[in-house]
């Protein structure tokens, strides 16, 4: 008998190690302009204890280089997941995370090594290419296209062609089928001077397809000569009241520097791999102050500037637009997508709702303020999202909405005021919290769950160096009140702090409630300077020892938010406030700032100056090939022979740093930058006298970071 026990009993461990240990399955990756997105899915692993480890680098580069870890994400669907009229998703067993700030259109080798001390590590390589960006196709053949000829055009469009929309009327919404393809994109382009004007409801069913400076004004409004029809104006869901609907057939479409009125959606997603970026929405709901309170936004639920709705396909991005009177700003989205330096705001229900989304959701850089919630967790599925660098204030119930969810999140580097605790903290601290300055107003406990002691979870990998500004109350309310020294005593929050109200921060709003467009920087000499945790991998951008507490570095500014202008040659650049763009024969007025033309630019360059005090802003397009245009960008960023200098990185792609020298008995700044592209460099030099770098260097930073993504779309 003592024999048979002793069997049983290494039976039973074999078949528990058996479970315990990891089979490596299937590996997806999926990218976007910046991000890579990884999804190992695995059997067995039932005590979660298997890990992984990436590295990275460009290919054709040595040095290799850590990502955050990925992330351990078991989820089962149950009743979490929204009915989306497709076949269930089922359980997730896999191990996720993301990849950040890399280049666009570029080959990076992946490293990944799978750990279990119950067996079943493993090593494996892969090579990913990020998404490039959109540029005329060669040898384009451009059909200009006048009003009332826009459908003929579209029905007759060929892969390569260029439809140039004339100003004016171009009627009703159209159809679209045709598609181009990776090389050749089919392109319709609204005028240089005035306005394309297309009244909505814009079928979208092909390919490789990009819709450029066009204006959908969604308004019910009659046809020439014909009778308004008041009454559906503000009907919601009226026919017309849709800027771009895709089908879920439709992949691959760019969406850039449009504008879209009163629409009830603006892009209507029934698809993926949709890039919309510098647009600006302007939604059929006028905003006003009832919209704080839930019970005066009745009727005002639907409508959305850009929904992604929920296409197993996932990958979508939207940067750089702006956003406004909408129920939701940006919404849903199935897997990998990227929400970034978006100004979204004044709208009735969410700012942005990820809502029911599965893993790799990235949301970071954007200026958030002024809605009924402000970032929607109701419910997320499995994950990791990553949420990170984001200013938001203003919301009438939660500045987070957090009902549901399983699964990591990583909530890094944010900046939060709030005017009311919100509730169910918990469903953060299954990932990363840190860096984070979140400001309750007045004075009081940042949230409350009386449902459970959420610094119970062993599986937080991070919870440190955040900013409560709570005053002298408790940081949260949960089964008990826990103070700073609380957290600290459960193992958490050993390098944060508290403050009260503006010690610390600067251009808190008046009205919590309403939330600011102000961009609310740490004062000077607070301990958020330098007080964040290194982030390797995720926080790229900042100046100093460590990163600042908050979505701002103070040494460097704000980053670029909303659509930015464009010069003649399609370059996005973004002047800031008081600089004007300056015709480039005056170049030789700053000389004695160190103005010079690279010897070997072509095409137009872009001169920006300001007077009191005096600067300049120097922009010119170098041509390279491919496989010579990283060595251009690592010389104009490292020139031999020149002492090391302030060196700020936006990303593989972007970096700039300030050097100092005397020209002509003056101490002068200079602001010198790159971007590189498949296509060759963008060369940045900047200039002003040593003196006025305080006042500067904000500006200077600012137009750096409006480089992120060049529009390549040829001067007409």
């Amino acid at each position: 008998m003592r024999l048979a026990g002793t069997l049983l009993l290494a039976m039973c461990a074999l078949a528990l190690a058996g479970e315990n240990a990891t089979t490596p399955k299937e590996l997806e990756a999926k990218a976007t302009f910046h991000c890579i997105g990884l999804k190992w899915d695995v059997a067995g692993d039932a005590n979660r204890n298997a890990t992984c480890k990436v590295r990275f680098r460009r290919k054709g580069t040595t040095a290799w280089r850590e990502g955050l870890d990925l992330f351990r994400v078991v989820f089962r669907s149950g009743d979490m997941e929204m009915n989306t009229g497709e076949t269930r998703r089922g359980d997730i067993n896999a191990l996720s995370g993301s990849l950040f700030h890399l280049a666009p259109g570029t080959a990076y080798e992946l490293a990944l090594s799978l750990a279990d001390p119950d067996g079943g590590s493993v090593e494996k390589a892969i090579e990913v290419t990020t998404h490039a960006l959109p540029h005329d196709p060669e040898g384009a053949r451009t059909i200009k296209v006048p009003p009332g000829q826009l459908q003929k055009a579209c029905a007759e469009a060929q892969p390569g062609d260029i439809l140039l929309l004339e100003k004016g009327d171009h009627g009703p919404g159209f159809a679209i089928a045709k598609s181009g393809t990776p090389d050749k994109p089919i392109v319709l382009r609204g005028p240089a001077e005035g306005e394309a004007v297309i009244r909505g409801n814009v079928a979208v069913g092909g390919s490789w397809l990009w819709f450029d400076r066009l204006t959908l004004d969604c308004t019910n409004r009659p046809a020439p000569g014909a009778k308004a029809d008041t009454a559906s104006f503000f009907r919601t869901g009226a026919q017309g009241k849709n800027g771009f609907n895709g089908n879920a057939s439709s992949s691959e479409i760019f969406v850039t520097r449009c504008r879209f009125l009163n629409h009830h959606y603006g892009c209507n997603i029934y698809g993926h791999r949709w890039f919309v970026t510098d647009c600006t929405f302007s939604g059929e709901h006028e905003w006003h102050d009832d919209f704080l309170t839930l019970g005066k936004v009745k009727g005002h639920m639907s409508g959305e500037g850009i929904d992604f709705h929920h296409h197993r396909g996932g990958v979508g991005v939207a940067a750089f637009n702006s956003i406004t009177g909408t129920a939701d700003g940006i919404s849903y989205g199935d897997n990998n997508i990227d929400v970034y330096n978006n100004h979204v705001y004044e709208t009735c229900d969410d700012l942005i709702e990820p809502d029911y989304g599965y893993h790799n959701y990235r949301i970071w850089g954007n200026l958030l303020h002024s809605s009924l919630a402000c970032i929607s967790f109701q419910p997320f599925n499995g994950g990791p999202w990553y949420i990170f660098r984001n200013q938001v204030t203003g919301a009438g119930l939660n500045i987070l909405k957090l009902k549901e969810g399983y699964g990591p999140v990583v909530f890094a580097n944010n900046t939060l005021v709030q005017a009311a605790p919100y509730k169910r903290f918990s469903v953060l601290l299954d990932g990363i919290f840190a860096n984070n300055a979140w400001v309750s107003l007045p004075n009081a406990p940042i949230g409350s769950n009386r449902q459970g002691d959420p610094f119970s979870l062993s599986r937080l990998r991070l919870m440190d160096n955040n900013a409560y500004g709570v005053g002298d109350k408790p940081v949260w309310v949960l089964e008990k009140n826990y103070s700073l020294a609380d957290l600290r005593a459960a193992g958490v929050d050993k390098n944060s702090l508290t403050f009260k109200g503006d010690d610390l921060l600067a251009f808190l709003p008046q009205d919590p409630r309403k939330g600011t467009r102000s961009r609310l920087l740490p004062k000077e000499g607070s301990p958020l300077i330098d007080g964040g945790a290194l982030l390797p991998g995720l926080i790229a951008t900042y100046a100093g020892k460590a990163p600042d507490i908050g979505a701002h570095e103070l040494a460097l500014g704000p980053n670029w938010v909303g659509p930015r202008a464009y010069a003649p040659s399609g370059l996005a650049y973004g002047p800031p406030p008081f600089w004007a763009v300056t015709p480039t024969a005056k170049l030789g007025e700053y000389a004695g700032l160190g103005a010079s033309a690279p010897a070997n630019a072509e095409g137009v360059a872009l001169l920006l100056t300001r007077q009191n005090p005096t600067a300049f802003l120097l922009v010119a397009f170098e041509p390279w090939p491919p496989d010579k245009a990283w060595s251009r960008f690592d010389e104009i960023l490292n020139p031999q022979g020149k002492q090391p200098d302030e060196l700020v990185r936006y990303g593989d792609s972007l970096a700039a740093r300030l050097c100092h020298q005397k020209l002509g008995g003056k101490e002068v700044a200079s602001l010198v930058a790159a971007q590189w592209s498949s296509r060759g460099v963008w060369n940045v030099l900047g200039g002003c006298e040593e003196k006025d770098l305080a006042t500067l260097r904000s500006d200077f930073f600012l137009f750096v970071s409006s480089l992120l993504e060049t529009i390549w779309a040829s001067p007409e």
